[in-house]
């Protein structure tokens, strides 16, 4: 979870420490939809940039992992799984306001700032997070997997097993798979 820097302390959405003053020392430099719908919900501006404006590439934004062993033994359970799963991001991005107030009604009074989760839910929704630019859910696409890969070994971040720094890009399409997807 992505926290902002107040007068020196952590803040976060709706705590005491985000009330006291308005002004804020630094943000987190990946901007999330309820960082922007809280700053909007509470009348702030918020300066935010594109990663892709200074090289760095769009990267998948959600991503749901399984281990291999897991997957091979249930196959099925894991089609349904992520075939209910799509089905809700799809309600959620064309519904975007009905979603809202499952959530809100689901937690019981958890969330605390019922506009707040409204705002965001619109703000996932309108941000493009839900459904790619083909207005598929739940897809992994390739091309920013390599993209983003790639990124990663020339900037020299990414690391194998031991730690170690890699020098040569790996395979990527065998760190990922659509195959459990309905079509």
């Amino acid at each position: 979870r992505e926290r902002c820097l107040h007068r020196g302390k952590a803040c976060d959405e709706g705590g005491e420490d985000d009330e006291e003053d308005e002004d804020h020392e630094a943000t987190a430099t990946h901007a999330k939809w309820s960082d922007d719908s809280l700053s909007r919900h509470k009348g702030r501006e918020q300066r935010a940039f594109r990663y892709a404006d200074y090289g760095v590439p769009d990267q998948q934004t959600t991503f749901i992992g399984s281990r291999g062993e897991w997957l091979e033994a249930n196959p099925e359970t894991a089609k349904a799984f992520l075939a209910a799963t799509r089905r809700g991001y799809a309600f959620a991005a064309e519904n975007p306001e009905a979603a809202a107030e499952i959530l809100i009604g689901a937690t019981e009074g958890m969330l605390g700032n019922p506009e707040l989760i409204r705002a965001s839910m619109q703000a996932i929704v309108d941000g493009g997070y839900l459904t790619d630019e083909n207005g598929q859910v739940g897809t992994i696409q390739p091309d920013r997997i390599e993209a983003v890969g790639s990124f990663l070994v020339d900037a020299g971040i990414l690391r194998d097993e031991a730690g170690d720094v890699l020098t040569e890009k790996p395979d990527f399409s065998t760190w990922f798979t659509n195959e459990y997807l309905d079509r």
